[in-house]
């Protein structure tokens, strides 16, 4: 039904299309009577896959409460915002990174009842499991009141594991040294306890998440705990996306991904240890060229006098996209890519335009 309704508000936007060559007053009406339709019929439908977080939530009590007494721990569960929906397409899709995260923070994150106690900490320790909606998308996230994670253990079993170079290092951030423990075989069991697990299963996480348009992020404090974060789409059958141009081809980007669009001087971009930045309300942001992010090459055409830009923002920080041109929004519906086209990164799926131009679907967090 989904695919039928997807094929429907295509047909529609063709429709739509070809009545622009025409001005029937009758003809327009009658579109916009079966716009409407579609709309109801996709609303209802997308209202029919929704189902209660509680659904996927309700196994990881016993889970919760297995894994602590084996290991000797106490710990108080929480789950809140279990009535929340969520399409159940992305749903299923949540169970496996919600084990391995609650894991990690069962077995790696809360510490031995004694030992909280000589930190001061009471002895039983807290894991909170948070769904809550965001505008667009929802946020899920774990949070516990354990050990954390030491930026500092993370920096020297990534140097010995030759995942990064010490010249890398001096351009990383807080929150891209916490996500090296999303890289494929980071950890190990031979790892000292402070890192040992973190890494296991958490680049399933990551991928997991990315493949649904979403993001995982991560903070911590030592000795307060951890939160692990993940930005989901509300769905990913239909989207709102942005559409732009560039190098004559047109791209979209899903709304959500988005947090303005922008048209500055071509004098305002600065260039500075090989990358392009600019000033904006009062902080240095590091642009990118769509080219650059998908491996075209570099853009080496004329400089404009002025250039059209996406921000979007990343576990916090702020980021840039230059393009051709804006062309507006529009609500489509997502094909999913299959292989080989799957493996490609940054391409989260494919939509039909209503003049039967095919457009692939941007994923700006990976690309980044």
């Amino acid at each position: 039904m989904v695919n039928l309704v997807g094929e429907l508000i295509i047909s529609k936007s063709r429709l739509r299309e070809i009545t622009r060559k025409y001005d029937d007053r009758d003809l327009n009406a009658t579109l916009s009577q079966q716009e409407l339709f579609i709309l109801n019929l996709h609303t209802l439908l997308m209202k029919a896959r929704l189902m209660p977080f509680d659904i996927l939530a309700q196994r990881f009590p016993r889970m919760v409460r297995d894994i602590s007494q084996r290991m000797g721990k106490e710990i108080d569960f929480q789950i809140i915002g279990s009535e929340i929906e969520l399409d159940r397409s992305i749903l299923e899709k949540l169970g496996d990174p919600l084990v391995h995260l609650l894991r990690n923070s069962i077995d790696h994150g809360i510490e031995a009842p004694e030992e909280r106690q000589k930190k001061g900490k009471p002895r039983m320790g807290k894991i909170r499991l948070i769904a809550e909606k965001q505008q667009e998308d929802i946020l899920i996230k774990i949070d516990d009141d354990g050990q954390g994670i030491d930026p500092k253990q993370i920096i020297r079993v990534a140097l010995d594991k030759k995942l990064l170079t010490h010249e890398q290092l001096t351009t990383y951030s807080k929150e891209d040294i916490l996500m090296l423990i999303t890289r494929s075989g980071f950890s190990t069991a031979a790892e000292v306890s402070e890192i040992s697990g973190r890494g296991v299963g958490m680049d399933v996480v990551k991928h997991t998440i990315e493949s649904i348009g979403g993001l995982l992020q991560i903070d911590t404090q030592p000795d307060q705990g951890a939160t692990f974060i993940l930005r989901i789409p509300f769905t990913i059958a239909v989207i709102k996306v942005l559409l732009m141009s560039f190098q004559r081809a047109r791209y979209a980007i899903p709304i959500n991904q988005i947090s303005k669009t922008l048209e500055i001087p071509a004098s305002d971009l600065v260039h500075k240890k090989n990358k392009l930045l600019l000033s904006y309300s009062g902080k240095l942001i590091q642009v990118f060229r769509l080219s650059t992010l998908l491996g075209l090459g570099n853009d080496d055409r004329a400089e404009r006098l002025s250039y059209q830009l996406i921000m979007t923002e990343i576990r916090g920080n702020s980021y840039g996209i230059i393009v051709d041109d804006l062309i507006g929004q529009e609500e489509v519906v997502v094909k999913a890519l299959n292989k080989p086209l799957e493996t490609i990164r940054g391409l989260s799926g494919v939509t039909i335009l209503g003049d039967g131009g095919v457009v692939l679907i941007l994923d700006v967090f990976n690309l980044i």
